[in-house]
């Protein structure tokens, strides 16, 4: 190895890496050109890596051949999906319940700035909770063990 500074193992190898993914303008520091000609480890490395960028270069990225979505959906179970009109209802609720708030504000002047904060916030959770239920719960049935292979 040299005893440059720069010339550290990490160094070079993450030079070498910019360079193979196009970050630099390709022309590489002469101290990290002799490091790799000294260091048995990053000549190695360094040809590893560049075999890699060559293989991902052929490589080619595909739109999937069929729409695997109406699979996916038809597994969901039921009681999971929320209705159009539950979601309707429910913006229209939070749309009604923010502007009387509001209102109340206006009108009542509220003395706490945290009452202020509070129970919108807690409108809008409890509104996500009536809408998706329970976002912590976990529940696996012996069927999803089997299709999990499980």
């Amino acid at each position: 190895m040299t005893n440059t500074p720069h010339a550290s193992c990490d160094a070079v190898l993450l030079e070498v890496m910019a360079e193979l993914d196009r970050e630099t303008d390709g022309a590489r520091a002469p101290a990290s050109t002799d490091h790799i000609a000294g260091c048995e480890g990053c000549r190695r490395a360094v040809a590893d890596m560049t075999r890699m960028h060559a293989r991902l270069d052929q490589l080619t990225y595909d739109a999937p051949a069929a729409d695997l979505w109406p699979g996916i959906e038809a597994r969901i179970p039921a009681r999971v999906r929320i209705p159009v009109s539950s979601e309707r209802l429910a913006l229209g609720l939070a749309i009604a319940a923010l502007f009387a708030w509001r209102a109340a504000q206006l009108l009542f002047d509220l003395p706490l700035p945290v009452v202020n904060a509070v129970i919108p916030l807690a409108g809008v959770a409890l509104a996500l909770r009536w809408l998706a239920g329970d976002p912590f719960a976990i529940s696996a049935s012996s069927r999803n063990f089997q299709q999990e292979g499980v």
